[in-house]
């Protein structure tokens, strides 16, 4: 590919980290516990749960990790950010 199309500038290689991300894990336990709790908390679930809650749910998972990368890539793309 390299010698095809030359050397690549930019690369980007993005995960999305349901088990890290509170506001995500906090909307899960939300939908599918109808519990409501805090960032810390969320952080602080036993993983066996977020797993729970994450394998429920792969909709909104996605979801929300396209929110974040089309959020992620208009930032890029604003006139005044600058490389």
């Amino acid at each position: 590919m390299f010698r095809q199309t030359g050397k690549p500038t930019f690369f980007l290689s993005l995960s999305s980290m349901e088990y890290s991300c509170p506001e995500l894990l906090q909307y899960l336990e939300k939908l599918h516990t109808n519990n409501i709790c805090t960032a810390k908390q969320a952080l602080s679930m036993e993983d066996s749960h977020k797993a729970f809650l994450v394998q429920n749910d792969p909709i909104s998972c996605d979801r929300h990790f396209n929110h974040k990368v089309r959020k992620f890539l208009n930032f890029l793309k604003q006139k005044k950010f600058v490389w």
